[in-house]
């Protein structure tokens, strides 16, 4: 290997180095601990930008009262939540509203899909 060739060897191996160690302490300067788990929109202590505008509009609140009631009906009644989404893994994908142009259509969207979601289980459950 010539000396150019080798020279920039070593330069390519200390600039991933640098850049690991860059962005190894970013995150570790991030660093924090996870959110919470919970299934809707905590108002008390909003952890989420999208629990903030679900609980400043009332509309979005009435939505996520609602499906809080479905999860506790179906809780009570020991129904497996059905579909191929667990609570957990919906409250998340909804949460990426915040990211949305339009956060508040995002958020009621994903509602009244999660809802029907619920509407078809006890449809099901009751047939």
């Amino acid at each position: 290997m010539s000396p150019a060739v080798k020279g920039k060897t070593v330069a390519l191996k200390i600039r991933v180095v640098f850049c690991v160690m860059i962005m190894l302490a970013t995150a570790l300067a991030g660093a924090t601990s996870p959110p919470p788990a919970q299934l809707t929109a905590d108002c008390t202590s909003p952890t989420y930008a999208s629990d903030v505008l679900i609980c400043e509009d009332a509309g979005l609140r009435e939505l996520d009262k609602s499906l809080a009631l479905r999860i506790e009906r179906r809780d009570q009644a020991m129904a497996s939540p059905g579909g191929n989404e667990s609570d957990q893994e919906w409250f998340r994908r909804s949460r990426l509203c915040a990211f949305e142009t339009d956060q508040r259509e995002c958020l009621v969207s994903a509602y009244c899909m999660r809802l029907a979601h619920f509407d078809r289980s006890d449809w099901i459950n009751h047939a």
